[in-house]
């Protein structure tokens, strides 16, 4: 099964913070625009999510603030249950003229109609995307989408951390189709490997063949904390 798309209408990075980032050449080009320096980001959940699931992407959130506060000292994000409007649905993952986000706040929105699902550019083999929109290295608001009737609940979390990845700016591990010297194809990653291991690996498998049980990625590995760390200026 596909994980997620992600989309952005920002070019890739590799700085971060002001500080000069060197990441090993293959995943040289895998960082995007990074949220506001030592500012915490307000998170708004889409308050038709079931409680469980509201509870599960605070769990996700949990994941990046315990990076954040260890290696940054502030928490990246600050959630609270909201009521989205249409006006804060993008049309489609070219549109930037939605409201209700900024650089310093963003929603997860639930999405389970499969009209609006498509006229946003999606399919069912993504249930997560993340739309990001600014110029260079500056964000003016993003969003995530969840498509419940698209992820396996097992898989929940995975996808929420995943998606949370991209809004915190970065690209995937891995790039699924093609690659480049400084953006290695999947393809190309056996496994183990840290990139394949990684949250922001671009997909999961709907089935592990030793235990006949759905991928799941819940907590953030190596080179997930290695980039993020890198993008922020971490030590």
């Amino acid at each position: 099964m596909r994980c997620v798309i992600f989309i952005t209408l920002l070019a890739s990075l590799g700085m971060g913070c002001g500080r000069k980032c060197e990441l090993p050449e293959p995943q040289s080009a895998s960082l995007m625009a990074p949220l506001e320096y030592e500012s915490t980001v307000k998170v708004k959940i889409d308050s038709s999510f079931s409680p469980f699931q509201q509870l599960e992407i605070r769990q996700a959130v949990m994941q990046w603030n315990r990076f954040s506060d260890e290696k940054l000292r502030y928490a990246f994000f600050a959630t609270e249950v909201a009521t989205p409007t249409g006006a804060d649905r993008p049309k489609n993952i070219g549109d930037c003229d939605f409201s209700g986000s900024s650089d310093s706040e963003f929603w997860i929105l639930r999405e389970e109609d499969s009209g609006r699902w498509k006229s946003l550019g999606l399919t069912n083999s993504n249930p997560g995307v993340t739309i990001r929109c600014g110029s260079g290295s500056s964000i003016s608001q993003q969003v995530i989408f969840l498509n419940t009737s698209l992820v396996d609940p097992r898989q929940f979390v995975s996808v929420a951390l995943h998606e949370l990845g991209h809004a915190v700016g970065l690209d995937h591990s891995c790039q699924l189709a093609g690659g480049s010297k400084d953006f290695v194809a999947c393809g190309s990653v056996g496994s183990p490997h840290p990139y394949r291991e990684a949250v922001m690996y671009p997909a999961l498998r709907s089935i592990l063949p030793l235990t006949g049980q759905p991928e799941k990625k819940e907590v953030l590995m190596g080179n997930d904390h290695e980039r993020a760390a890198c993008l922020y200026g971490a030590q």
